[in-house]
């Protein structure tokens, strides 16, 4: 089972459901293989490794990717050589995904929320399209049955409605990524360069890896991969107070 799990991954524990491991594996009292485990009541227990089980990698509606084209999985998954999924092709035809190479999930866009900074990709024509391409910031959601969900505040937002520097209702905008160097997590930014006090006192120092995932530790040590996720700490010791000395 060493060779399948890993920290930080989602599985199967019976008697409790879907739980993530936090740390190991490690020898156990009676010899056993062991993870810790972080129940979704947010307790953390040891477990033999050999009671998880793999949640598989895709459901049944996912859109997945190869990089080259997308898909839908329409059922699995199945065992043979390696785990494989009936998956159904833009054109409609079902095939499977033996053999077609590695697949990741397609991630729904996140919801744009107050607060977002945006990039207008289509206002609603009153102002002679001249907010289309201008970057804002959400300050208003109008609910997804209006013609113009989103109002977005430009430049110092002092002008009136319908001013370069003032606000306007827009059909359609995109959400930017985080600033360079950043990270938010429940709405708040994290200033990666930063160091971070937690609720117990300890100071926290985090890095962004090739994954896209940011995770951190307290003490002397460097920053690894199979660290504690920015999000899990903010949740589970936070509020995080940035240290200014």
């Amino acid at each position: 089972m060493t060779n399948t799990l890993k920290v930080g991954d989602k599985v199967s524990y019976e008697g409790f459901g879907t739980v993530e491991l936090t740390y190991g594996p490690f020898v156990g009292t009676f010899g056993d293989e062991q993870f810790l485990v972080r129940r979704t009541d947010g307790r953390e227990i040891p477990v033999p490794s050999d009671e998880l089980t793999p949640l598989p990698k895709f459901a049944v509606g996912d859109k997945v990717t190869t990089g080259r084209a997308e898909f839908t999985v329409e059922a699995g998954p199945f065992q043979g050589y390696g785990e494989w999924y009936a998956i159904r092709q833009e054109d409609g035809k079902v095939v499977s995904s033996a053999g077609l190479g590695a697949f990741t999930k397609v991630e729904p866009a996140r919801e744009i929320k107050v607060g977002d900074r945006v990039r207008v990709t289509d206002d609603d024509g009153g102002g002679g399209h001249r907010f289309n391409g201008r970057v804002g910031t959400v300050v208003g959601l109008h609910g997804p049955h209006s013609d113009l969900p989103y109002k977005v505040k430009f430049g110092n937002g002092r002008g009136f409605h319908g001013d370069l520097n003032g606000t306007w209702n827009c059909r359609a905008v995109e959400l930017l990524d985080s600033p360079a160097g950043t990270e938010t997590v429940d709405g708040v930014v994290y200033d990666l360069n930063a160091r971070y006090s937690d609720n117990d006192g300890d100071v926290w120092k985090f890095k962004k890896f090739p994954d896209g995932e940011v995770r951190g530790t307290y003490g002397r040590r460097e920053v690894h991969d199979y660290d504690e996720k920015l999000k899990n700490v903010v949740r589970s010791y936070g509020p995080l107070t940035r240290v200014t000395t």
